[in-house]
């Protein structure tokens, strides 16, 4: 009923050359630890910018903004596939001037922050760039949302002889064993016994 997400949902889809589990995070900051937990399970990350309302969204108060240098600080995203979305909306009327625009204001941003990004225009009401070439933006001569997933993002490597290093989320105690820690291990690896 807000039109907002409050918690993490989940979906797998298939490309033609991977498999992926979508995390929708919410974007609102009293739902941060949300949007933590799902940075930290991730190894890319979609980017929604709403072309008609994004003026306020790169101040260094708005929540993408800390987002983001969240995502940076765990190391763990490094390739961000960033969708300007909306560009149908009366305002913009899929015009290349008013996307371009946009993507200056947005870039130094992801380029102080370190990120490798793709830029994308897109309309999710009517499909626009998501899977197929969209024939409104005839401008536009780079990838669609799939294909970006399909070619553009590097697989991650794994870096099991990296110092062990993991992700606690939650630890329980149980009783008659002690604390059980839950987490996501990012590099290396631990055997049992190790401390």
């Amino acid at each position: 009923e807000l039109n907002k997400t409050v918690i993490n949902h989940t979906r797998e889809f298939y490309t033609s050359g991977y498999h992926y589990t979508c995390l929708d995070a919410p974007g609102d900051r009293k739902f941060m630890k949300s949007m933590i937990y799902a940075a930290s399970q991730s190894q890319t990350a979609i980017l929604i910018v709403d072309g008609n309302d994004h003026n306020k969204c790169f101040s260094k108060t708005h929540a993408i903004y800390q987002q983001l240098i969240m995502c940076k600080a765990f190391g763990v995203i490094q390739q961000i596939i960033c969708c300007v979305t909306k560009m149908d909306h009366a305002d913009i009327a899929y015009d290349e001037q008013k996307y371009t625009q946009l993507k200056s204001k947005i870039s130094p941003l992801l380029d102080i922050l370190g990120f490798d990004a793709l830029f994308i225009p897109t309309s999710a009401f009517h499909g626009d760039n998501l899977v197929t070439v969209s024939e409104n933006m005839t401008w536009y001569k780079g990838e669609t949302v799939i294909g970006a997933l399909n070619d553009w993002i590097k697989p991650c490597v794994s870096y099991k002889s990296a110092p062990f290093l993991m992700y606690l989320f939650e630890a329980h105690l149980i009783k008659g064993i002690g604390y059980v820690c839950c987490g996501k291990v990012q590099q290396g690896e631990c055997q049992p016994g190790d401390i």
